[in-house]
C-alpha cells in the first residue's frame, strides 16, 4: 500500500461519502482522513484496519444549526487562507486523493495531490449562493492537482473546454446495488415531478 491518503469531508450516509469510502476500499493506500468543519475543526484518522468507524462516524446531531453554518464558514474561510490543522495534516502524506472539490484548495500545500471532481452543478445550476462561492474558489486551484477524476463524458467535456491545460481522466462511478438500473423516462418524469421541459440528467433511478 502507498504512504498515501484519501481526503473527504463529506459522512458516510451521502453518495460522495460512499464515493470517497469505496475509493479507499480498494486497498491503494493505508490512510482515510475525515476533514470535519463544523464546531471545532478537527482531522479525524483511519487506516485500513480501523477503516469500518467512518461508516459509524456521528460528528454531531445538530449539524444544520444556524450556529454549526456559522463555524463551518468561518472554519473553511480560516483553512482557506491561513491554513490551520488541514494544511499539517497534508503536508505529512506522499501522495493525497481530494474526494470532492470543496478540498482542491489543499492542493497548494501537497504537490502531489489529485483530486475528483463530480460536475460544475455549484455554478452552472446554482441553488445556494455560499456554496457556489466557495465552488469557485476552489476551482481556482485545479491546475495545482496532479491530475483530476472526473466521473461522465459530460462533466470531462465541460471541464476541458474549461481548463484546457489540466489533464482529466474520465472513470465512471462504480455501483454494486442490482436495484440502479436503467429506467424509462416517462416514468421517472411522473415518478419525480420533472417537466418534460427541464433536464432530465438522470435516466437511472431506485
Amino acid at each position: 500500500m502507498n504512504e498515501g491518503a484519501i481526503v473527504t469531508n463529506i459522512r458516510y450516509m451521502t453518495g460522495k461519502g460512499r464515493y470517497a469510502y469505496n475509493l479507499y476500499n480498494l486497498g491503494l493506500v493505508k490512510n482515510f482522513l475525515y476533514l470535519n468543519f463544523y464546531n471545532n475543526r478537527r482531522v479525524f484518522y483511519f487506516n485500513y484496519e480501523n477503516r469500518e468507524n467512518y461508516k459509524t462516524l456521528i460528528l454531531n446531531n445538530n449539524r444544520g444549526s444556524l450556529i454549526n453554518t456559522f463555524f463551518s464558514i468561518i472554519n473553511l474561510i480560516h483553512e482557506y487562507y491561513i491554513g490551520g490543522i488541514y494544511k499539517k495534516a497534508i503536508e505529512k502524506y506522499d501522495f493525497v486523493h481530494f474526494t470532492d472539490e470543496l478540498l482542491f484548495y489543499l492542493a497548494k500545500y501537497n504537490k502531489n495531490a489529485i483530486g475528483t471532481l463530480h460536475d460544475f452543478f455549484p455554478i452552472t445550476y446554482p441553488q445556494n449562493k455560499l456554496h457556489s462561492y466557495f465552488f469557485k474558489m476552489n476551482l481556482k486551484y485545479i491546475s495545482k492537482l496532479k491530475a483530476v477524476v472526473v466521473i461522465s463524458d459530460r462533466t470531462k467535456k465541460e471541464a476541458e473546454e474549461r481548463f484546457p491545460d489540466v489533464y482529466f481522466k474520465r472513470i465512471h462511478l462504480w455501483l454494486d446495488d442490482p436495484n440502479f438500473r436503467p429506467r424509462d423516462k416517462i416514468e421517472v418524469r411522473k415518478k419525480t415531478g420533472v417537466k418534460r421541459r427541464q433536464d432530465l440528467s438522470i435516466e437511472c433511478f431506485y
